[in-house]
């Protein structure tokens, strides 16, 4: 059994050494005509990663373009949004000057009024000297 396993073992070896295959020399010419052949697939690739360099410089030079315009863009809103405060400002101020208005008006209408109320409380209490009845409802209405 042992020389039934160690003659598989080095048929195995022997076959392998024996399948390799012996081919015809290569001549010169044949090799100058393969380094041609890679000289010219060297050339292609070349050209390749040429035309793939300038694909990516047009791209970066989109993309700079781009940054200009996006930054263009975002200069453009800040000043919108400068002038959208200044119209903000504008609207307040309107409201708070329409607010001092109406403050005003209220006061120089009621100015009057106020006075012509005080004279006639004056007048009440005046007259409620000379009455008594007058006097003691002026007090129960909280007059004097």
């Amino acid at each position: 059994m042992k020389y039934l396993i160690f003659f598989l073992i080095v048929f195995v070896f022997i076959s392998n050494a024996l399948a390799f295959e012996v081919g015809p020399p290569l001549t010169d010419r044949e090799i100058i005509e393969s380094l041609t052949e890679l000289k010219a697939g060297q050339v292609s690739l070349d050209k390749r990663f040429d035309d793939i360099g300038n694909r990516i410089d047009t791209l970066r030079g989109g993309m700079k373009d781009g940054y200009a315009r996006l930054d263009k863009r975002i200069d453009d809103m800040g000043n919108r949004i400068d002038d959208m405060k200044g119209l903000l400002y504008s609207i307040l101020a309107g409201i708070f000057i329409l607010i001092g208005f109406v403050l005003w008006d209220r006061r120089t209408t009621l100015a009057p009024a106020a006075k012509k109320y005080d004279a006639l409380e004056r007048a009440l209490i005046d007259y409620s000297d000379k009455h008594p009845d007058l006097k003691e409802s002026l007090r129960h209405a909280g007059l004097l």
